[in-house]
């Protein structure tokens, strides 16, 4: 018997068509196969898909084409790092951010986002960072506050109580401040942005009393060591200085005593700030000082009390009410004290035209405190 005759031509035709059934309609460019390619693949031969059994495709089990590698000019990007861009597999560390925020502590008003400014008259301010955060997930190992701008000629001391912590300032001289926040996270890290935070101290009371001083052998006057210079404020009439209990001196030791009315407290005297250490201030306020009689009046007295070896001290006195300036004394190093030396400033009184600053043109600087 005679060998079957193969038709060379009708089996290529159908090997093409099986081949376009298994890639589900992609040649091997995957690119979608039209009826155009089919004819261009049969030639002559004139087969067309529709004379196909369908059946026959259904038998045919589809091709899983979710892990096929696509060609390498896509343009579409990604956010995840390459690997060339990762050292040992660690994801690179980014910066942290800083957030500021303040409190005033004479208020004790917590809230969810506190202020990033403060309008206030004198007391201590809460800096607080906590809200800061790291993308990467790490830890603020480290709040580090700066004083960029403040009133006076040295800037107010800023108090960490913890590396982690909020930190404390003394708001204390009327003026501006501003602060800038950085922080540092667990890696050493720190934040590639500063948070700024302003306050602004004003005075509304009658009387304000300012006292500031210059320690020239201190060549660090924010520091733990430096010249102890008071703010003494005399009642009028007074007639004993520096003695607690008195009620005649209103110092660091009797800090608010009864004058004026007895009972009423807007015209008492207010000791706001003690400095030991350094140049002060040291602010004294009355918010409605009583009316002078006579000749007698508000004396202000400064006294060095303590000179830690600094041997001389340059002191300066102003005088505000209703935070304008009436009077300013001692600067630009007009007045020079030793250990023990007193300077009455000035005297001050109240009358029903408003205030009435004098002093002296001949500085009245005795060795401890006078005997009016």
């Amino acid at each position: 018997m005679g060998s079957p005759g193969i038709n060379i031509a009708a089996l290529s035709v159908a090997i093409r068509i099986l081949a376009v059934l298994l890639c589900g309609g992609c040649d091997t460019q995957l690119r979608p196969t039209t009826e155009r390619d089919t004819r261009d693949a049969v030639g002559d031969q004139g087969v067309e898909l529709e004379t196909f059994d369908k059946d026959q495709a259904d038998t045919v089990t589809p091709t899983d084409t979710s892990d096929l590698l696509f060609a390498a000019d896509s343009t579409e990007t990604s956010d995840v790092p390459l690997a060339t861009d990762l050292s040992d597999g660690e994801v690179p560390n980014t910066c942290p951010v800083a957030v500021g925020g303040l409190r005033n502590l004479s208020e004790a008003v917590d809230v969810d986002t506190p202020p990033t400014h403060l309008d206030m008259e004198f007391g201590r301010v809460e800096l607080l960072g906590a809200r800061s955060y790291d993308e990467d997930g790490d830890s603020i190992a480290e709040q580090k506050w700066t004083v960029t701008q403040h009133p006076g000629r040295v800037p107010p001391s800023v108090e960490q109580v913890s590396a982690r912590g909020p930190s404390e300032i003394g708001i204390y001289m009327l003026g501006s401040y501003e602060l800038e926040l950085t922080v540092v996270d667990e890696h050493g890290l720190s934040s590639c942005n500063t948070a700024g935070v302003t306050v602004t101290s004003t005075a509304t009371a009658g009387l304000v009393v300012e006292l500031t001083w210059e320690t020239p052998g201190d060549p660090d006057e924010t520091d733990d060591d430096g010249a102890d210079v008071d703010l003494h404020l005399l009642r009028p009439g007074g007639m004993i200085w520096n003695l607690q209990g008195a009620r005649d001196d209103c110092f660091f030791y009797d800090r608010s005593p009864d004058w004026g009315v007895l009972g009423v407290a807007t015209d008492n005297p207010k000791y706001h700030v003690d400095d030991f250490d350094g140049a002060g201030p040291e602010v004294i306020t009355i918010e409605q000082p009583a009316l002078t009689t006579g000749e007698e009046g508000y004396l202000i007295g400064v006294n060095f009390r303590v000179n830690n070896h600094f041997a001389l001290v340059f002191p300066s006195v102003r005088v505000y009410s209703n935070g304008e300036a009436i009077g300013i004394v001692g600067e630009k190093g007009g007045i020079a004290l030793q250990r023990g030396e007193v300077w009455i400033a000035g005297e001050l009184f109240w009358t029903e035209n408003g205030p009435l600053f004098v002093t002296s043109d001949v500085p009245q600087i005795t060795d401890g405190f006078p005997v009016p």
